[in-house]
């Protein structure tokens, strides 16, 4: 599995090379470094480009073993003029545009997470569909069990309860995400962190 980080211009020609990744968190680091320095990319600017204008895409992919790389996270570079001078200015996308994308992967504070690693809820996402508001009970009721893990000495989590059936779960009710979604959501299921005693058990899993 890895993670590639590449910048393009609007013409979709590289203005860095990509970089590969081994963990999510090391590219969602080297993304934050970059959007946060508003004056890295001021050489590729175009010398007529207006304020405002839309001129580069920061984009993260997600590459398991054996399939295409899926793009997972998205984030838009706009020329800003001011008093400093010519910089770029980093958005995410609007939180309505689609396709959403998602990673189901429990925590103490949610159960799902958008591609800004941000917290994501079915109900959130399709308030007024009946069958979306049963996945998100369902999956409350699933996060539920996390939240109930007590952690004993040393931080080492106390479990109670089988991580095999405990994924298989998570796995299922992913794949009803994506039947609801279809082709305007993208979903990946991630293991707990906390699941660490289990170096067999599956990783990340795309639900394309």
């Amino acid at each position: 599995m890895a993670w590639i980080l590449e910048i393009t211009n609007l013409a979709g020609q590289l203005v860095l090379e990509p970089e590969n990744f081994s963990d999510g968190y090391l590219v969602y680091r080297k993304a934050y470094e970059i959007t946060e320095d508003r004056f890295r990319l001021k050489d590729f600017i175009p010398a007529d480009a207006e304020n405002a204008a839309h001129c580069f895409t920061l984009s993260v992919y997600i590459v398991l073993e054996n399939e295409d790389p899926v793009l997972f996270m998205e984030k838009r570079g706009f020329v800003c003029h001011d008093e400093a001078g010519v910089s770029v200015e980093w958005r995410e996308r609007p939180e309505h545009e689609l396709p959403y994308r998602i990673i189901i992967r429990p925590d103490d504070l949610s159960y799902a997470w958008d591609e800004y690693d941000g917290f994501w809820s079915v109900d959130w996402a399709y308030p007024d569909d009946p069958v979306a508001g049963q996945l998100h009970k369902d999956f409350v009721a699933w996060h539920r069990i996390f939240e109930g893990i007590e952690i004993g000495k040393y931080a080492i989590p106390i479990i109670t309860f089988s991580w095999q059936e405990y994924n298989q779960t998570g796995l299922a009710l992913a794949k009803r995400l994506k039947m609801l979604g279809k082709d305007n959501i993208v979903v990946f299921y991630e293991r707990p962190y906390e699941e660490v005693s289990i170096v067999e058990s599956i990783q990340l899993v795309n639900l394309d």
